[in-house]
């Protein structure tokens, strides 16, 4: 048994998600009147399907059985739900190994049912058989020694539900970022119940183990996850872009570990899943299984036949090099127009922008007006923007932001209650590989700042607005020390930006000009 079969955690799953889930159990007493067997279910209200209580966001799932009637009482429980209700399919993801499954190789279930294994990675915290030293990789030191240059470094549990409530908000925004640059989803934005699911859990008892990790009062990386007396489960968890070049996830851990390892945790469960990270980690690994059962032998046929094609296309795209986080771009861009995405990158590959560079008077830009126009490092502005940039596989501005952040970059944006009205990155020459790609070689030796990537969301944006905004960019590049150019790079077609760029000029006469060759 896991923590997710526990009274608190599908209580608090139940309480949250009542709206969408009628909750329905399973169960069997015993001749003494006593619980022998349990099956916690819930209906989705629109849907229909049936799903195992927890849905998704239960890592381990399963159902209890004392040794009575651990054959038996699934089994019923099976026949009596698929017979009662009708239902196409139930799946349970993932099911741990000590788990009875004799009755699976019948022939009455091996017909309806089909039966993955996959890999559980898990680090084994106990005695000699871990160390510290297996986090500290060789840049470990000194990407600590470059954070603790911006601030006090501090780890924390939070143990407060009045902290817990004031900084939970500020976990959703960065796990949010991160997940839809990575996989094009953004799990709270797009599920207002799950906030009040981790709120329930955090009510309960021992249920969660949250740490972060500050530098000052920024956070660099979080971790909310599942526990039980001696076993970390699998959480919600990310790391601030903002930090993303310092390795933050590791330097997360390293504290976290010495933290469980202080309190008698035994094990980490670093959750199944493909993710060479984890493999990079495990010291160790259990089988857990993905079971579904199906109504007919059609259909489990049909499953079958869809999860071999899956892997075997899996399989070649990434023996082709495809990297995981790109696997996902393509598969949300079959499911959002596919044709339109292919034509769109194709068209960009075929007629690349035409760019026009604008050399910025460095001694002059220092003299500008301070305007406060945009947001700094924004992380809810940037998911603001998501819905309203037309983009094909790998043409994604998320993505692109997320590339940006680790290249070191910092985002200026600004909104409008939810509407995303600009967005400029500004990267100075610590960032030199960005320079680099981005400058011809006679300005790369130079220390220079690059305003690049600006979006502004429709054609009839104020250029008063933009000149403002560039204002401010401009002003900030010049402020960083000794930098002795200001490229700015702007895409021919967007017109508006051209404007305001030359009423800028205007206005301070000689602060730019069109840079040639």
């Amino acid at each position: 048994m896991t923590p997710y079969q526990s009274y608190n955690y599908i209580s608090s799953w139940y309480e949250a998600y009542g709206r969408q889930y009628t909750p329905l159990l399973v169960f069997q007493l015993s001749r003494q009147d006593k619980l022998a067997g349990l099956l916690p279910l819930a209906i989705h209200k629109n849907k229909g399907t049936f799903e195992v209580a927890g849905a998704h966001q239960a890592e381990y799932q399963a159902w209890l059985a004392d040794t009575s009637c651990e054959d038996t009482f699934i089994q019923k429980s099976l026949r009596t739900i698929f017979k009662e209700f009708n239902i196409e399919k139930l799946t349970f993801k993932y099911v741990l190994e000590s788990t009875p499954l004799h009755w699976l190789h019948s022939k009455t279930w091996s017909k309806h049912s089909v039966l993955k294994s996959k890999k559980r990675p898990l680090i084994n915290l106990e005695g000699d058989k871990f160390s510290l030293k297996s986090i500290q990789n060789k840049n470990f030191k000194n990407r600590l020694n470059r954070l603790k240059r911006q601030g006090k470094v501090k780890y924390s549990q939070i143990t407060d539900r009045d902290l817990f409530l004031k900084t939970f908000p500020k976990f959703e925004i960065i796990y949010d970022f991160r997940m839809f640059a990575t996989y094009g989803i953004a799990p709270f934005l797009s599920d207002k119940s799950k906030r009040a699911f981790h709120l329930a859990m955090f009510d309960k008892e021992n249920l969660l183990h949250i740490s972060v990790l500050h530098v000052g009062s920024q956070i660099v990386a979080f971790k909310v996850a599942v526990r039980d007396e001696k076993t970390l489960y699998g959480s919600v968890a990310s790391f601030s872009p903002l930090f993303a070049r310092l390795g933050p996830a590791r330097l997360h851990l390293f504290y976290l570990f010495q933290d469980l390892i202080e309190n008698n945790f035994s094990i980490y469960d670093l959750t199944p899943g493909r993710d060479p990270s984890k493999d990079s980690m495990a010291d160790t690994y259990e089988t857990v299984f993905e079971i579904t059962i199906f109504n007919s032998l059609f259909r489990r046929n049909l499953s079958r036949l869809q999860f071999f094609l899956k892997e075997q296309i899996l399989y070649i795209l990434i023996k082709l090099g495809v990297k995981p986080s790109d696997l996902w771009i393509i598969a949300r861009s079959f499911g959002h127009n596919f044709v339109k995405s292919i034509t769109f990158d194709t068209l960009k590959i075929i007629f690349p922008g035409i760019n026009i560079r604008y050399r910025i008077n460095a001694e002059q830009a220092k003299q500008l007006p301070q305007y406060n126009t945009l947001n700094k490092d924004n992380l809810e502005d940037i998911l603001k923007i998501h819905p309203k940039i037309p983009g094909g596989l790998f043409n994604n501005f998320s993505v692109d932001s997320q590339k940006n952040f680790h290249a070191g970059q910092h985002p200026y944006t600004s909104t409008n209650n939810d509407n995303f009205l600009f967005c400029g990155w500004l990267t100075d020459s610590l960032n030199s590989k960005h320079i680099l790609t981005t400058l011809p070689k006679n300005l790369a030796r130079k220390k220079v700042a690059v305003i690049r990537d600006i979006t502004v969301i429709g054609k009839d944006m104020s250029t008063d607005f933009i000149e403002l905004a560039l204002t401010q960019m401009i002003r900030d590049a010049a402020l960083i020390p000794k930098i002795d150019e200001i490229i700015i790079i702007v895409p021919k077609k967007i017109s508006n930006l051209h404007d305001s760029i030359a009423k800028l000029n205007q206005r301070h006469a000689g602060l730019i000009e069109i840079m040639t060759g």
